[in-house]
């Protein structure tokens, strides 16, 4: 439950990463994709291309919420897919060894705090779910498309994936 530093197999920077529980790293010096399987890992892809993106908070950084300690294990930037996109974000990856995974979203406006789900919601087939006893109503729904990735993640995230995305609250 413990980060652990691992060498990158292109660079041999280091990466922080969670024995068991990430599968996937990207480089944050080299910005190569690697994947983990046991003990080893494997090089899937390297971007030259990519720089360094300056963030607010930083790979390995610690903070608390609710009184829970989290680290940074992985970070991305996204931008907004359509007609009239809002300004990119950057998405942070939590763990802490006995609550899991947690997202933090930076906007240009606004910090938000997501959970990650074990279940999905009960739908009913309209613009609310229900979780937990309680109701959340949609707010919106639109494409994303990940620009940049560093750090471990628990699924194989890559440039230029895309996604949609819908907010309830």
């Amino acid at each position: 439950g413990k980060t652990k530093a691992l060498e990158c197999p292109n660079c041999g920077s280091g990466i922080d990463t969670i024995p068991g529980q990430a599968e996937h790293l990207v480089c944050p010096s080299c910005h190569a994709e690697v994947a983990l399987t046991g003990d080893k890992a494997e090089v899937l892809k390297k971007h030259d291309e990519l720089k360094q993106i300056s963030t607010t908070l930083q790979l390995g950084d610690v903070g608390t919420f609710d009184g829970v300690k989290w680290q940074i294990i992985g970070l991305m930037r996204v931008a907004e897919t359509g007609e009239e996109p809002d300004p990119p974000w950057i998405e942070y990856l939590l763990f802490n060894a006995s609550k899991g995974f947690l997202w933090i979203v930076e906007t240009n406006t606004e910090w938000t705090r997501t959970e990650v789900l074990n279940k999905l919601p009960e739908t009913s087939g309209g613009s609310q779910v229900r979780l937990g006893g309680k109701a959340y109503t949609k707010k919106w729904s639109y494409g994303g498309e990940v620009l940049y990735a560093a750090g471990a993640f628990n699924w194989r995230v890559k440039i230029g994936d895309k996604t949609r995305i819908t907010d309830y609250y």
